[in-house]
């Protein structure tokens, strides 16, 4: 390991365990409580959304990005991911609509319930400072240039740019087909006694389209933040998301579906877990 590669690494570490980490154990504990007041355990996603704009806005000031347009951007596309989807969330705590997957999965624990909500928070902290690291990198690593131009000679921030764009929008319009479909279903004129599954837009072609456009958004900052060697350490934020959903969220969520929606095992069989442009 040389010293420079040292020296970058130890100071990624102080900053992601050190200085974040603390950050957002204290914000989700201030949402722990929040869910203890409303008994709404949506408060935990919705701190997904606001804790990642959290560590954005202190790298965006320690580094002084705003001084630089690479930083401007980013943080822009960061606010408007973060923005819309804890603007999607807080319409469910306003429906005292409280996911039912944790329930579930804490039911076999003879543990005080409230104690493993408590954990699940605090480690949801942890899971964040973790897929949210990339942000150290894009915002360390604006200074290089000062010209708009030569914002455009790095192909990786290209593809970054695109992938964040695409992410953005991707997650947004399966939110919004999602919702629709379930006002549609389940609201006044629907059927309130049959669980049926979306397969509506990207939902056809994918079991859960918003998680992969969440990925790609992630890649994108995680590729954005890239100037030498060392940088592709903020490649850990979409690979630890990749493993969170893939091997956490994804399998919760199934598990629950598959009790829940009689039609779940044959949307199963013709449609792809993740990638939501063609059938399998």
């Amino acid at each position: 390991m040389s010293s420079e590669f040292g020296s970058l690494f130890l100071d990624f570490i102080k900053n992601t365990l050190g200085f974040i980490f603390p950050i957002l154990l204290g914000s989700n504990a201030f949402f722990y409580l929040l869910f203890r007041c409303s008994k709404n355990i949506t408060y935990i996603d919705f701190g997904w959304a606001v804790n990642h704009f959290i560590v954005g806005i202190f790298y965006y000031c320690f580094n002084e990005s705003y001084n630089y347009i690479e930083g401007g951007i980013f943080f822009v596309f960061l606010f408007i991911w973060s923005f819309r989807l804890a603007y999607h969330l807080s319409k469910r705590i306003c429906r005292e609509f409280s996911d039912p997957r944790y329930e579930m999965v804490f039911a076999e624990y003879s543990i005080n319930r409230n104690v493993l909500y408590f954990i699940q928070f605090e480690i949801q902290a942890f899971l964040g400072a973790l897929t949210s690291c990339s942000l150290y990198f894009v915002f360390r690593n604006n200074k290089v240039s000062s010209d708009f131009g030569d914002f455009f000679q790095n192909w990786n921030y290209v593809l970054g740019i695109l992938l964040v764009i695409i992410g953005i929008i991707g997650e947004g319009i399966s939110d919004y087909q999602l919702e629709t479909f379930k006002n549609t279903f389940y609201g006044s004129v629907g059927d309130k006694t049959a669980k049926k599954v979306c397969e509506e837009g990207f939902w056809r072609y994918s079991r859960h389209p918003n998680l992969f456009f969440e990925f790609c958004i992630w890649l994108g900052f995680g590729l954005a933040g890239i100037r030498e060697a060392g940088d592709m350490l903020g490649l850990i934020s979409p690979i630890s998301l990749f493993v969170v959903v893939n091997f956490l969220s994804v399998p919760i969520t199934e598990k629950h579906m598959s009790k829940s929606r009689p039609y779940w095992h044959d949307y199963v069989e013709r449609t792809n877990k993740y990638w939501p442009f063609f059938k399998i």
